[in-house]
């Protein structure tokens, strides 16, 4: 599909090592208006390879390449001037340790190869805009581990300004639910719901929704 004049095409580099799943989803991803892969690799190394000579917008590439080591194959991919935002698809079972080495490692995006197309969309064009993006599978392992530990003490009372509805909304999006989701558990309509997020990333200070359901939990409001 052509894209429009006025929408900038983000430009992605792809890493997987199983040729028929790299190849469709290059395909895939071409028939969105504003996605072109413009080059993909068997390998990580190959992948890191293209992306130092193309300075794509988006680094996608698979956990499950042979001899990976995510915070390698992240640093690489960040390194320099113009270095794209990470996305990590991942095949198998993911651990809680390994998602959190990649996101400490500057992932923006993180999801299972079973999601839809549409889905990865998605999530390249969070990670684009310089958003955070997790499936829900992958969220539920963060949250699962957050939840685990120990409340943070807080020494910085950004919650106080919080209103009561405010709250409501922060536990809802720490569940992992989206605006529409929480619009209907609370009975208000879509454009409110994404208003009361705005309003809670802006008095937390926090630049996404992963960073305040990760504060909400890691503070106790969850």
């Amino acid at each position: 599909m052509p894209a429009d004049k006025e929408t900038e095409i983000i430009r992605i580099v792809v890493a997987d090592d199983h040729d028929l799943y790299r190849i469709g989803l290059a395909r895939y991803l071409d028939q969105e208006p504003d996605l072109t892969v413009i080059a993909h690799a068997p390998s990580a190394e190959a992948g890191l390879r293209l992306v130092r000579q193309l300075q794509p917008n988006v680094f996608l590439f698979s956990q499950d390449l042979p001899g990976t080591v995510i915070q390698e194959v992240v640093a690489g991919a960040l390194r320099g001037r113009d270095a794209p935002s990470v996305v990590v698809l991942s095949g198998s079972l993911t651990s809680p340790a390994t998602v959190t080495a990649g996101l400490l490692a500057g992932v923006r995006a993180y999801l299972g190869k079973s999601s839809s197309i549409a889905e990865v969309a998605g999530a390249i064009r969070a990670a684009a805009a310089g958003n955070c993006w997790l499936s829900a599978p992958v969220a539920d392992i963060v949250f699962a581990r957050l939840r685990e530990a120990p409340p943070l003490e807080r020494s910085d009372h950004a919650a106080d300004r919080l209103s009561s509805r405010e709250l409501e909304v922060l536990r809802l999006l720490s569940r992992g639910m989206d605006n529409a989701e929480i619009a209907s558990a609370l009975a208000i309509t879509t454009s409110t719901a994404k208003n009361h997020v705005s309003n809670i990333l802006t008095k937390l200070e926090v630049p996404s929704r992963l960073l305040a359901a990760t504060y909400a939990i890691r503070h106790d409001l969850a």
